[in-house]
């Protein structure tokens, strides 16, 4: 379970495969930017990548952007709000790339966790 957990975009839930890009902290207050992706055919499975910022390098981040930690989450979801209405899976995954490339272009350092070794 993240902390501060903010939603930033969720594809068409319509579709049989749904994709959710969310961004909060994790118990240790590692960053974590993750997309989730949902397969309501066959197995019904959930897939769950996350770009991982420890707490170090958020409060790096926060100082860059001009915000407290607590306030980031929330900074990051409202700057990638891109307002689409029902968008594809594709969209978020542009927008979970977007993101990676906002945090290295403020040289924060960050490691790509899924599934398994994830801890929420």
């Amino acid at each position: 379970m993240l902390l501060l957990n903010t939603p930033i975009i969720t594809s068409d839930e319509d579709q049989p495969i749904v994709y959710s890009l969310y961004i909060g902290y994790d118990a240790t207050f590692n960053l974590k930017i993750c997309l989730k992706k949902f397969f309501y055919e066959g197995k019904k499975e959930e897939e769950t990548v996350c770009a991982v910022i420890d707490k170090d390098n958020s409060y790096l981040l926060a100082k860059k952007v001009n915000v407290t930690m607590v306030n980031l989450p929330a900074y990051l979801a409202k700057e990638f709000d891109y307002n689409i209405t029902n968008p594809s899976c594709s969209k978020v995954e542009r927008i979970f790339s977007d993101m990676i490339d906002y945090i290295l272009n403020k040289d924060i350092p960050y490691s790509i966790v899924s599934d398994d070794k994830l801890k929420m």
